[in-house]
């Protein structure tokens, strides 16, 4: 519901500005500008448990966003086991082999730093993306971790220009 309200208010916003202004072009929402003023769907990622293949939708390009949607139910494990207060599943990601990032996925309940809703920001110029997930208990005394990597080979996807 918090997302339809804040869909609507921008929305609502948006109709307002372009009506004051006199403004009537449009475009769809999700949709992000690049430096060519041309307008590209942001894409987005899903790991479900239907498969482990993750399922690629939109246009993964080079100055767009990566929205990854997880499905915690891919990693059961390191759940609230033993003395363990709280656990975490992040996604780490590179760019053609280069530096690693990571964010917590949004819903963990022990999260600290979560990627933002937009998803991952893809650099102009980047040729491929690598991502992988993590699973760990946070704050107790169990020492568990668990990967979804497809097989420490990582999920690797190729980026547009």
């Amino acid at each position: 519901m918090k997302v339809f309200r804040s869909i609507a208010s921008g929305l609502a916003l948006s109709l307002a500005v372009a009506a004051a202004t006199g403004c009537t072009a449009s475009h769809d929402a999700g949709a992000t500008t690049n430096d060519d003023n041309a307008y590209t769907e942001d894409a987005t990622v899903r790991f479900t448990t239907q498969s482990w293949s993750p399922a690629w939708s939109g246009s993964v390009r080079a100055g767009g966003n990566l929205r990854v949607a997880y499905d915690f139910a891919r990693l059961p494990q390191c759940r609230n086991q033993g003395r363990v207060v709280s656990w975490v599943v992040e996604v780490s990601w590179r760019f053609d082999g280069g530096e690693v990032k990571t964010a917590a996925l949004d819903g963990s309940p022990g999260a600290s730093d979560v990627l933002p809703e937009s998803g991952i920001a893809i650099p102009r110029g980047a040729k491929q993306i690598e991502l992988w997930f993590e699973n760990r208990a946070v704050g107790g005394y169990d020492d568990c971790t668990a990967w979804d990597s497809n097989y420490a080979a990582n999920y690797v996807h190729a980026i547009a220009d």
